[in-house]
């Protein structure tokens, strides 16, 4: 079982993907947070494989820098509106995994994507 924690400010998104996700059999959505503060606290009590996170939320790329350094077994993909190449780049040199754009990405790339982080996660 792929345990999932979502960062999503908007209410709507983070129900449907929570939701939508919960219904894949390999998946399990355990939390949402609104705010990166949010996720590190979350993490010193609670186990998690991957953690899908809007990284433009307040402070998210430090959060990032952080959940790598101090839980480095748990996987970021982002998952954002921006598609500056500066931010993004950064986001992957401070250890995420991937990103994808909330606009180009459909749900099926999206599963895709979190079965590949897991797995690359235990082959390495």
């Amino acid at each position: 079982m792929i345990e999932i924690l979502l960062l999503e400010k908007n209410l709507i998104l983070s129900a449907y993907l929570s939701e939508t996700l919960s219904q894949e059999k390999e998946f399990n959505v355990i939390s949402i947070c609104k705010e990166g503060i949010e996720i590190i606290e979350f993490l010193k009590n609670h186990s998690v494989n991957i953690i899908l996170m809007d990284y433009m939320q307040t402070n998210g790329l430090v959060v990032v820098n952080q959940i790598t350094k101090e839980f480095p077994k748990v996987k970021v993909i982002g998952f954002s509106t921006d598609n500056e190449d500066n931010i993004n780049n950064r986001f992957l040199a401070l250890g995420g995994y991937c990103y994808l754009s909330k606009y180009c990405t459909d749900l099926n790339r999206l599963k895709e994507k979190i079965k590949e982080c897991y797995m690359e996660k235990y082959i390495n």
